[in-house]
């Protein structure tokens, strides 16, 4: 994925600069991050979400996308044909006037009335005003998520040996949620969430071979990765960082 920058642009105004009138204005120039619907459809299956309002958020984009009249492939084209639809930013305001002249036809748009529906009760789970800025926060946050867990993962698959054993594996899985000191350089900038580390130790545990597990270990559910988690830190356990370290090679 490409590195996403807010630029702000100013418009000349007879002699003078103007700022822009809006946040999203700031960045309109630039897409949203994509994130597919197809892709966001997984993410909302497999619970990868920091926390529940930026999900139910998800779901309500989701299921506003799903009743439109035509079908979008990303989130940057929703939000491009919405501001078309309303003349301009689209807020609870105009979503509400558009919503208005929609229900005033209801026979040809039920389907865009109940999407927009959908979409306004986005407005009651944020602060922001603007349905551009909630989309891009959104992919923003999204993107980061997967890029770091397919870094991580890269990494790991190719530092670890073909077989394992589940002590030194949950080891490295609790090293890397206390700190990221163990890991070179590169990867210390990482967004490493609970989430995170599950869905790439859940991966590891499906290309390696992971030797001496006891019956009750159901590596690969990202569910039990987070429960470990809670589970040493209730019992006070401490991770041998350096054990970690000679795992995956790092001196």
């Amino acid at each position: 994925m490409g590195v996403y920058r807010t630029y702000v642009l100013y418009t000349i105004v007879g002699n003078n600069l103007r700022k822009p009138k809006s946040e999203s204005e700031s960045i309109i120039m630039n897409k949203i991050p994509l994130l597919t619907f197809d892709k966001l459809f997984d993410l909302i299956e497999e619970n990868q979400f920091e926390n529940k309002t930026d999900k139910k958020i998800a779901e309500k984009i989701l299921e506003a996308e799903r009743d439109w009249r035509i079908s979008l492939e990303s989130l940057n084209d929703f939000i491009t044909v919405l501001e078309k639809e309303v003349g301009g930013t689209v807020t609870k305001t105009s979503l509400n006037k558009l919503l208005k002249k929609y229900n005033r036809n209801i026979a040809q748009y039920a389907w865009e009335s109940e999407s927009v529906s959908y979409l306004l009760d986005i407005f009651d789970l944020t602060q922001k005003i603007e349905l551009r800025i909630i989309f891009n926060e959104l992919a923003e946050k999204l993107n980061k998520k997967m890029n770091s867990a397919e870094k991580l993962y890269d990494y790991l698959n190719q530092k670890l040996p073909s077989s394992v054993k589940y002590e030194d594996l949950h080891n490295l899985y609790y090293s890397l949620f206390c700190t990221l000191d163990i890991l070179p350089e590169n990867l210390k900038s990482l967004k490493l969430t609970k989430e995170v580390l599950a869905l790439t130790f859940v991966k590891l545990s499906s290309r390696k071979n992971i030797t001496k597990l006891v019956s009750n270990n159901n590596i690969t559910d990202e569910n039990y990765w987070i429960e470990q988690i809670a589970i040493s830190m209730t019992e006070d356990k401490q991770p041998n960082h350096e054990n970690a370290r000679i795992l995956i090679g790092i001196k």
